[in-house]
């Protein structure tokens, strides 16, 4: 039997850049917060509601690597926009390019509920592994 295990756990890649995290800034009220710049990602740990998958397509086995039971993973980043589409998603590492290819049509597919940063919605930068098995 042929199977793509999907896994939902939801990453954040390092290094992004983050929002203002300062004691002083958490604790002024929503309206007196600095607007985030419209290209700004926000970091994960700075959310006060994280995004929530409500659309995912399964990526599609490419025929000819399920054939010959061509097993990988294909490590897929994103940013999550805050309309909660997908934008800027690229294959980190695949162990084969047919898998990466495969598997960035699904998650250009995917849709969130937007990630929101002091009530707000924000830009969040995400990253996925992908199974691929026979």
């Amino acid at each position: 039997m042929h199977r793509i295990v999907f896994l939902v756990l939801i990453v954040v890649l390092g290094g992004c850049t983050t929002a203002p995290t300062g004691d002083a800034q958490k604790n002024q009220p929503a309206a007196k917060q600095e607007a985030q710049p419209e290209s700004q990602v926000v970091d994960l740990k700075d959310l006060d509601v994280p995004p929530e998958v409500v659309y995912q397509v399964v990526p599609t086995y490419p025929e000819e690597l399920k054939s010959k039971q061509i097993r990988g993973e294909v490590l897929v980043a994103f940013i999550v926009e805050r309309d909660g589409k997908v934008g800027e998603a690229y294959v980190i590492q695949a162990s084969h390019p047919g898998l990466g290819e495969a598997a960035l049509q699904a998650v250009r597919q995917w849709r969130f509920a937007p990630p929101l940063y002091h009530g707000q919605p924000v830009r969040i930068r995400l990253q996925v592994p992908i199974r691929f098995g026979v």
